[in-house]
Parts: C-alpha cells; sequence; structure tokens
C-alpha cells in the first residue's frame, strides 16, 4: 500500500473526530488551518507505521500463500494452523520459516508441517540454540537416510543423548552428519550408532566434542568401508561402543 494512500485512510479515519470539532467550534476550516501541521504529522506517523508493519509482515504472508498452494489450503487456514503451532517461545515469523523449510524439503501435509515445526521448536528450547538455523540445517540428515518429517521418532534418542552426555550441541552434530553421510550410509551406520560413538571418544578416550569429530571422521574416510578397520584406527573395541551406544538407545524423552 503506497504512503499516500495510507495517509489518505488515516484522514478518513480522523474525519468523525474533526465533525465533532466542528460542533463544538463552528468552524473546522479554521481547525484545521490553525493545527494542519499537527494532524498532518500523526497521519504520516500512522502511515509510516503502517508502512513498517507491511513491510515487516510481507514475508509471512508471501509465506502462508507458499504454503497455502502447496497444501491446498486456504491462505486463513494456514496462518490459524501457524498460530496454533507458535507461542510465547515460538513467534509466528519462526513458524513460518521453518514450515517453508519442511515444505521446501518435501513435506506436504499440514500435519506433518505442523509436527516438523514444533519438534525443532522443542529442540531449540531444550538446548538453547536457534529452532530456525537447526531446521535449516535438517537438509543434512537426508544424507544419513533420515526423510524431512521423521525427525522427531528418528532423532530423539540421538539428539537426547548428544545433549545430555556429550560436550557437543545438536548444531554441530548435524554438521558433522552432512560432513561423513554418505561414508556412514555405506558403513550401515545409523545416526544413533554414531552418537555412540562420539560418546566413546569424549568418555574412553578423553577427546573434547570437536577433536572427537575430526578423529571420528578422519577415521571414516580410511576406513573405507570396514567397521574393524574404523574401531582400531580409533582405538576402542566393538565392546566399548556397544556400551555407549546401549545408553544412545535409553536417551529417549531427553529433549
Amino acid at each position: 500500500m503506497a504512503v499516500m494512500e495510507v495517509i489518505l485512510k488515516a484522514v478518513d479515519k480522523i474525519t468523525p473526530t474533526l465533525n465533532q470539532v466542528k460542533s463544538q467550534t463552528g468552524n473546522v476550516t479554521k481547525f484545521m488551518n490553525d493545527n494542519w501541521l499537527k494532524v498532518g504529522a500523526a497521519a504520516s506517523a500512522v502511515a509510516l507505521g503502517a508502512e513498517t508493519l507491511y513491510k515487516k509482515r510481507a514475508p509471512l504472508l508471501e509465506a502462508s500463500r507458499q504454503l497455502a498452494a502447496s497444501l491446498d489450503m486456504t491462505e486463513g487456514a494456514v496462518r490459524d494452523m501457524a498460530i496454533e503451532v507458535s507461542n510465547v517461545t515460538f513467534p509466528l515469523e519462526s513458524v513460518f520459516n521453518i514450515m517453508e523449510t519442511g515444505r521446501q524439503q518435501g513435506i506436504k501435509s499440514a500435519e506433518e508441517l505442523k509436527k516438523y515445526a514444533t519438534f525443532w521448536d522443542t529442540v531449540g528450547d531444550a538446548t538453547g540454540e536457534n529452532a530456525d538455523a537447526l531446521a535449516a540445517s535438517s537438509s543434512a540428515l537426508r544424507a544419513v537416510g533420515i526423510a524431512a518429517g521423521e525427525e522427531s521418532e528418528k532423532l530423539d534418542k540421538s539428539f537426547g543423548y548428544i545433549m545430555r552426555e556429550t560436550t557437543g550441541d545438536i548444531g554441530e552434530f548435524i554438521r558433522f552428519l552432512e560432513k561423513c553421510g554418505p561414508e556412514l550410509r555405506e558403513m550401515g551406520m545409523s545416526v544413533e550408532d554414531t552418537a555412540g560413538i562420539m560418546g566413546a571418544l569424549e568418555h574412553e578416550m578423553g577427546m573434547t566434542a570437536m577433536v572427537a569429530r575430526m578423529e571420528f571422521r578422519q577415521a571414516v574416510n580410511e576406513a573405507d568401508g570396514d567397521m574393524g578397520k574404523l574401531y582400531e584406527t580409533l582405538g576402542l573395541t566393538e565392546e566399548q561402543v556397544k556400551k555407549y551406544q546401549d545408553q544412545v538407545s535409553e536417551s529417549g524423552g531427553v529433549i
């Protein structure tokens, strides 16, 4: 909406007030002449506020349009859905951002998008990390065979373990999976298996999370798909690894 149009609408809004002034003073023209600067400033402020609000909300309107077209829903229904998911710590901007990320990654169901947004909001709240950024980086999870919309079922345990039992954070873990995903899939390792090895390197070998990721990545590259060679390179036994992988299996619900 153009600024001038907003100003005209603002003037329309104050017409009843001006008429009231006229009934009291008998001369609205004189009032306008005497007070035009004040009226103009007020109208301009309203216009500027409306313009600023429009610019701020434009991305949300565009996101709701795209989601509505993708889901075969009305824009109003999409906005109602976003409002339902949002809360004090999960503003509408983030809801739309994450739902749009899910849409771009192939989620076509309204219920699945709600679950997707809620999952990343929950992870963000639990870890203190930015939910929008976590969701944006989640495309890396495709490399380890986790499709968009499957996160809450397939990542609950591994994310819970990384958060509670290691010095790393979820964002760093996702980026590690992005770099090593194809090799891990080739070796038949799941995300939970990977989290267990990260824990073993920290607790058995005394490594920090950053060093553990570097050593793990190098070992994966050198293993050529051989799990025995991977364990040997890392200095771990199969029994040690299983101990921590069992702990991962017990970490459901932590997030």
